[in-house]
């Protein structure tokens, strides 16, 4: 039941999410982004969030079938970007220009997704 949940909650969120950008897009940004991405407090919050619903999805799934499923949305997300490259390359440029400091902030992550990328491979070699 937690992983229909929690896709019930993707789909209201991204039909209100198109719903709204459709009428405005400008609402979107002022009353999401900008209050979402400019409070640290959500840091935690979607640390929370990506454990628990990680935790859920492990109960019945692998973790190799979870890396599957992203496969569909690692391109469907570069469909997304390609869509905006022209406005985003010199966006993402300015982020890789200054490895030290592209490292330091994103450390944690980067640990994150080398322990989730060793787990999968590890269980895919077993």
């Amino acid at each position: 039941k937690s992983i229909e949940i929690m896709a019930l909650f993707v789909i209201g969120l991204s039909l209100v999410k198109l719903i709204v950008i459709f009428i405005n897009p400008k609402i979107w940004m002022d009353k999401v982004v900008r209050v979402v991405y400019s409070h640290k407090i959500f840091l935690p919050v979607f640390l929370i969030l990506s454990v628990v619903g990680l935790y859920y999805l492990l109960q019945e799934l692998t973790i190799v079938q979870i890396f599957g499923a992203m496969f569909f949305f690692m391109f469907l997300f570069a469909l997304s970007f390609m869509i905006i490259a022209k406005d985003f390359l010199p966006f993402i440029e300015s982020i890789y220009k200054d490895k030290k400091e592209m490292i330091r902030r994103s450390w944690f992550l980067i640990l994150v997704w080398l322990v989730l990328i060793f787990w999968a491979l590890f269980t895919l070699l077993a």
